[in-house]
């Protein structure tokens, strides 16, 4: 069958249509491929090569607006179709086939498993009369993603800042605390997992992310500023503190290379990404804001992310614990 080919090729693609005797149509469950067959393949670069490869031949051109199919892309803003598998919500796309999603600046092929989120926009391959009925279905309104939804926001940071006072008992009578840092993202990790609670999407869109995100860099960078100002200024004209500035300053430059080396010429990971890696692994979103800034991209946030909620976690932890050791 044409939509099992992927899966039996071993091939990360999809097939978004079949075109046979000039008639085209989406590739339904029961549709086999036959020879002279015209396929739409969506995937990356290698894997088009691939499937070429192992399909057939690959024809010039693109695949055009015909009278019977239609593409587009479509803003998804329902709320009924985010935080739940594309497998899950086949009943609703009945008729219709999304090939690929774009989230931020990222291009990604459309899966089972792939779970939609507020402000994402699908490609959608239908039958022309049925585009109107598409749209509808996945909202298309960049208006309501503006509207955002607090309450999910406010209920995380609730929860957040109650598990973050939960005291864990240590030998002597000391105690660990994931505090009112540790806490909250411990609980928006495992919210952003589950997506969605019934009707409740714990998501919020890309752009009020992106907003959301900005903002709080910012009120950081303000807070650490006007707190360590005068501090950092008397500790200027003393050698004691000099010294820790100086050794802390190497250190940090050492690891710093020894990650972005590792990361970008071992690991072949993309310098924005380890870039990213390297500022979450510091738990310092200047650095992160400072590469996005310059790759203009969204690898850094990925890379940033990757690994931040590990290292604020452990040095949450490590602090109380090395303060119970030497104490």
């Amino acid at each position: 069958a044409i939509a099992d080919l992927p899966e039996d090729l071993g091939l990360e693609v999809i097939v978004s249509r079949l075109e046979r005797d000039g008639d085209q149509r989406l590739p339904g469950n029961g549709a086999w491929a036959k020879p002279g067959d015209v396929l739409s393949v969506v995937g990356t670069a290698e894997e088009l090569d691939r499937a070429v490869e192992l399909i057939g031949e690959a024809l010039p051109g693109d695949p055009f607006h015909g009278h019977d199919l239609d593409y587009r892309r479509i803003f998804v803003s329902n709320n009924d179709l985010v935080g739940i598998p594309l497998a899950k919500l086949r009943p609703q796309l009945s008729g219709m086939l999304i090939t690929r999603v774009r989230r931020g600046d990222h291009d990604m092929v459309a899966t089972p498993e792939t779970i939609l989120q507020l402000g994402d926009r699908v490609r959608v391959v239908a039958a022309h009369d049925r585009m109107g009925k598409v749209t509808r279905l996945f909202g298309d309104s960049y208006r309501r993603l503006s509207d955002v939804n607090l309450l999910p926001l406010v209920v995380g940071l609730v929860i957040g800042v109650a598990v973050g006072m939960i005291a864990i008992p240590l030998p002597g009578g000391a105690s660990l605390k994931l505090g009112t840092a540790g806490g909250p993202l411990v609980v928006a990790l495992i919210l952003g997992a589950l997506g969605r609670s019934g009707r409740v999407v714990w998501q919020i869109p890309y752009g009020a992310n992106l907003a959301l995100r900005q903002l709080g860099i910012t009120l950081f960078l303000a807070a650490i500023g006007t707190t360590a100002g005068a501090g950092f200024r008397a500790a200027l004209s003393d050698p004691t503190s000099l010294t820790i500035i100086g050794v802390g300053a190497l250190i940090t430059l050492l690891i710093s290379v020894l990650v972005l080396v590792i990361g970008y010429k071992v690991m072949k990971l993309s310098f924005g990404e380890t870039a990213g890696i390297l500022a979450g692994m510091q738990t310092h979103p200047a650095v992160l804001s400072y590469v996005s800034d310059v790759t203009k991209n969204d690898l850094p946030a990925m890379g940033y992310t990757s690994v931040y909620p590990v290292s604020m976690v452990a040095k949450i932890l490590a602090a109380q614990i090395l303060l119970f050791m030497l104490l």
